[in-house]
């Protein structure tokens, strides 16, 4: 991907955000932090290691 090409991928998001955005934002939906998914620091689960 080019930047000239993700600018233009934001512009357009800007005006029409992908639709499970505008769910989240409508229903309050936030991102997790990584304390409440399990995560460590690098994305990595305890299950990642068995």
């Amino acid at each position: 991907m080019t930047i000239p090409r993700l600018n233009d991928m934001n512009k357009y998001w800007e005006e029409c955000p992908p639709v499970h955005v505008m769910l989240a934002h409508r229903f309050g939906i936030t991102k997790k932090s990584s304390s409440e998914t399990g995560l460590d620091e690098h994305g990595n689960s305890l299950f990642d290691f068995f």
